[in-house]
C-alpha cells in the first residue's frame, strides 16, 4: 500500500526547534532525517511532514523507525506524534505514537493505528528529539497508510459480593454459589472479595490458608470451566511454612493461571503472619491483559502503576476497604479501569472506576452484611477516551499513551516495567 507521507530529503519535511539557542544540528537526506544534541540536555527539535489529506471516520496506521546514538539513551528522548488538523490548519487532537518496539539491530520502531477525527481534513507527522545530552537521532522511515476499522474489544466483569459463613465448606459453597450465578449473567470474568476462603472464619492463620492447587482451587476452576469463564479470587494461600494473602486468576478451563501476591501488608497482618510478596505480574487473557492487587495495595500507588506498566488494561481488586479516594485515584493515575470487591455491608460492596477516575459501575449494600448479588459491567477496551487541554494543547489528548509517553521514569526510583 502506498505511503501518504512524502519521501525524506524532498520537500516535504521541515525542521523546528522551540528556539533557536536549543535546537539541535539538523541534517536532511533521502536516507534519513538526522537530529544531533549541540546544546547538551536542553536540545529540543523536530522534524514536521506536510500537512496530507485524511478522511474523518477512516482508520490509518502510522510507523516510523529511529536508530539513537547516545551515551546515556532513554526511552523519553524520542517520541514521535500524530497532530490532526481542520481545513484551515486547526489542532483537533494530537496522538503519541505510543506502541514501542526494539528491531533487530539496534533501530526502535513507534507506531499506532488511529481513527481520524470528526472534521479532520489533515494530518502532520511529527518526529522528536528531546534532552539529550549528546548523541544523535535518525529516523529512517515514516509510514502513514490507511488501516481497517479498529474492532470493539468488549468485556463483561463481574463482581460478586456475599455474607460468608465463617468455615471453609461454608465459605467454599458461597464461592460456588456466587460464580455461578455471575456465569449465568454471562460474564467473561468474575471477582470476589478479599480472603473468601478464610472470610469470618476464626483459629490460627495457618489453618485458614489453602494449597494452590489444592481441592478447593479444584472446585472453583471446575466452576470456572462450567461457565466458561475467568475468576479471580481472594484467598488465604499456604506454601510451605509461608501464607500469603493472594488474589489468584483462574482461566476459562478452570486452570489456575497464575497468583498475586499482596505486597503492601497492613501491621496487623505482618503480626498474623502473612508473608509479602514482591513482584507484579500481569495476565494475557483473549480479551486483554489485566492485574490484581489486594485491598491495601490501592494505598501505594507504585502498585498499580507498575502493573499498569507491565501492560495491565484492567485491575481487579478483591478488599476489606472499599476505598472512595484511593481506587479511582489508581484508576485516573494510570488510565485504566479498575473493579473493586468488598464486603456486602459497605456502601458500595462492588464499584467499577473507569480511565479518568470515573464510577462508570456501583451496587448499593446493605448495613445489615445479609446481602448478596452479582454487578455486571461491559466495557470496551478499545475505546478512546479524549480530554481537551490533557497536555498536548489546546486540542484533544487522551491520557493512557500521554502517560506512557511523559512520564519520566528515568529520573524517578525504579519502577518496574519501563
Amino acid at each position: 500500500m502506498q505511503n501518504m507521507l512524502p519521501p525524506f530529503g524532498a520537500n516535504g519535511w521541515r525542521s523546528d526547534a522551540p528556539r533557536a539557542d536549543i535546537a539541535p544540528a539538523f541534517d536532511i537526506s533521502p536516507d534519513g532525517l538526522s537530529m544531533r544534541a549541540v546544546h547538551g540536555g536542553a536540545t529540543v527539535g523536530k522534524y514536521l511532514s506536510q500537512p496530507v489529506s485524511v478522511t474523518p471516520g477512516q482508520t490509518y496506521r502510522f510507523a516510523c523507525q529511529y536508530m539513537l546514538e547516545c551515551a546515556q539513551p532513554s526511552l523519553k528522548q524520542v517520541h514521535a506524534m500524530l497532530t490532526w488538523q481542520d481545513a484551515c490548519g486547526k489542532p483537533l487532537r494530537r496522538d503519541y505514537a505510543s506502541d514501542r518496539a526494539h528491531l533487530p539491530g539496534g533501530a526502535v520502531e513507534l507506531s499506532r493505528t488511529l481513527e481520524a477525527p470528526e472534521g479532520a481534513a489533515q494530518l502532520v507527522s511529527e518526529l522528536v528529539f528531546k534532552w539529550c545530552p549528546d548523541g544523535r537521532v535518525t529516523f529512517t522511515q515514516a509510514v502513514l497508510t490507511p488501516a481497517a476499522a479498529i474492532a470493539p474489544r468488549r468485556v463483561r466483569i463481574a463482581g460478586a459480593y456475599a455474607k460468608y459463613p465463617g468455615n471453609k465448606e461454608g465459605n467454599l459453597q458461597t464461592i460456588l454459589r456466587m460464580m455461578d450465578e455471575a456465569g449465568k449473567q454471562g460474564a467473561d470474568i468474575v471477582c470476589l472479595t478479599e480472603a473468601a476462603n478464610a472470610l469470618n472464619c476464626t483459629g490460627p492463620l495457618y489453618d485458614r490458608c489453602i494449597r494452590i492447587p489444592g481441592p478447593e482451587t479444584q472446585l472453583i476452576g471446575q466452576m470456572a470451566k462450567h461457565h466458561h469463564m475467568y475468576a479471580v479470587m481472594g484467598l488465604y494461600q499456604r506454601q510451605g511454612d509461608v501464607c500469603y494473602n493472594v488474589s489468584a486468576l483462574f482461566g476459562r478451563d478452570g486452570q489456575v493461571e497464575g497468583i498475586y501476591r499482596k505486597v503492601q501488608l497492613p501491621l496487623s497482618e505482618v503480626e498474623d503472619g502473612l508473608t509479602p510478596g514482591d513482584e507484579y505480574p500481569t495476565f494475557k487473557t483473549d480479551f486483554g491483559t489485566i492485574g490484581m492487587m489486594v485491598c491495601w495495595d490501592q494505598g501505594y500507588p507504585e502498585i498499580a502503576r507498575s502493573l499498569a506498566l507491565n501492560g495491565a488494561e484492567i485491575i481487579f481488586v478483591p478488599t476489606m476497604w472499599p476505598s472512595d479516594i484511593q481506587g479511582p485515584s489508581r484508576a485516573a493515575e494510570n488510565s485504566i479501569y479498575l473493579m473493586a470487591v468488598a464486603r456486602p455491608y459497605e456502601e458500595y460492596p462492588v464499584r467499577v472506576f473507569g480511565p479518568y477516575g470515573q464510577v462508570i459501575a456501583k451496587v448499593p449494600g446493605d448495613p445489615e452484611g445479609l446481602a448478596s448479588g452479582v454487578l455486571t459491567c461491559d466495557i470496551d477496551l478499545n475505546q478512546r477516551h479524549y480530554q481537551h487541554w490533557l497536555s498536548v494543547g489546546d486540542c484533544l489528548g487522551e491520557a493512557k499513551p500521554i502517560f506512557r509517553t511523559e512520564r519520566r521514569n528515568d529520573v524517578y526510583a525504579p519502577v518496574l516495567g519501563e
